[in-house]
């Protein structure tokens, strides 16, 4: 894992014009694994969060191909995620294991291509955000623990700078449903939560292809270029509790009504995280002069640890009784681009709810509309596959999950 993602580090710097030796390629290596072990470490032991994580289209494939207007539907294994007051429709009990990915495809691909040493994607090949979403749980009519996962990674590069980012936040959850009276109902999650982020900028380490192996005057002046601000490669993580809350109130016999409040009330305490800066020197080879990187400053750096908290208000509504039409307006805050997000869905069932169809959107102020669509086969009544897709300008995802329930 570790010397994927130093190829990929790696893999990025060649694309910013870096000339690579093999001497300059085990210095780099060599660095980078110190750093990023480190980092990688805190991601696979505790399942990092982040530092103000964007908040992401959300957990499940049934709910993603409505568009993520599930907030007064949320009758499945999902519920605890979507308003853990709907886990009082739920019949009996369920597993779940779900695994989802949101992003350009085409340019995870371009990765994959570049580790594979097949093909060097051009800079805004690379430039890209994927998040991935992962959860586990088991679910009753009262009662739930469930673990999900967002990890997230984006990638900015030009000719001046360039910027990677690695974010995840990972929930532990225990949920507890009741009936306040026959038509409404109460949820809350109680959650614990681990955190952490690492992010590298770097100016663009020149091109020295053409520069003389024996002359080191255009040398000299790169490295003061780069040196100026050096590349800085920082860290943090920490742990904490949430808090959710959901209500579900039953209007009609046809229309519920839904509010959740996620992370709510939460506290998290940063551990003690670090900022390193990196700079180039000039190296002597058997062929001439090469750069070489070394750190050149550690420091303390805490940082205050946030996570994205969200306040949905949802509506659906089942015209008839094998269709169903859903709206949820969610104003997301406390992340690094606080939006307000309206989403819509429709649900369409047959042979007995056997199949199922789903189409849906959802969209911000100033940006496009993005569509979904999904599809669910549920066999012998225990058996729940779901599968969603979603398209729009900048974030295309692929969605698949399987819940068993009794």
């Amino acid at each position: 894992m570790v010397l994927q993602t130093c190829t990929i580090v790696r893999k990025i710097l060649m694309a910013s014009k870096v000339i690579v030796n093999k001497k300059i390629l085990c210095q780099e290596i060599s660095i980078m694994r110190k750093t990023l072990t480190a980092i990688l470490t805190a991601f696979l032991i505790a399942f990092a969060a982040s530092i103000s994580l964007g908040a992401s289209l959300g957990q499940g494939a049934r709910a993603i191909g409505m568009g993520g207007a599930y907030t007064a539907v949320a009758d499945d294994n999902y519920a605890p995620y979507w308003n853990p007051a709907g886990m009082t429709q739920i019949k009996h009990f369920g597993l779940t294991l779900g695994v989802g990915a949101q992003g350009d495809l085409d340019k995870m691909k371009n990765v994959k291509d570049a580790l594979d040493d097949n093909i060097m994607p051009a800079q805004d090949d690379l430039n890209q955000s994927v998040q991935l979403a992962t959860l586990l749980g088991f679910t009753t009519k009262h009662f739930g623990i469930n673990d999900y996962l967002d990890f997230d990674l984006t990638t900015k590069m030009d000719d001046q700078n360039t910027n990677i980012n690695t974010t995840a936040v990972d929930y532990g959850l225990v949920t507890v449903a009741f009936h306040i009276t026959e038509g409404l109902a109460f949820g809350i999650n109680l959650k614990a939560v681990a955190a952490g982020c690492a992010e590298v900028n770097s100016p663009t380490i020149p091109d020295t292809s053409n520069y003389s192996k024996t002359n080191p005057t255009q040398w000299i002046q790169e490295i003061s270029d780069f040196n100026s601000t050096g590349a800085i490669v920082s860290y943090n993580s920490g742990t904490g509790t949430a808090c959710d809350i959901g209500i579900l109130y039953q209007l009609t016999s046809k229309v519920n009504i839904g509010f959740t409040a996620r992370n709510a009330f939460y506290q998290i305490d940063p551990d003690e995280g670090t900022e390193s800066i990196y700079k180039v020197q000039l190296d002597t080879t058997d062929s001439g002069y090469a750069l070489g990187y070394y750190k050149s400053s550690s420091t303390t750096k805490n940082l205050a640890v946030e996570i994205p908290q969200s306040y949905i208000l949802g509506l659906a509504y089942h015209p008839f009784k094998s269709t169903l039409l859903s709206l949820d307006v969610e104003n997301i805050t406390n992340t690094s681009n606080d939006q307000t997000r309206i989403h819509f869905g429709l649900e369409q069932t047959a042979l007995w709810n056997t199949i199922a169809i789903r189409l849906g959107c959802f969209t911000t102020k100033d940006e496009p509309i993005s569509y979904t669509a999904g599809f669910g086969l549920r066999l012998l009544w225990i058996f729940n596959t779901n599968v969603a897709v979603v398209k729009s300008e900048n974030n295309n995802a692929a969605i698949i999950t399987e819940e068993i329930s009794f």
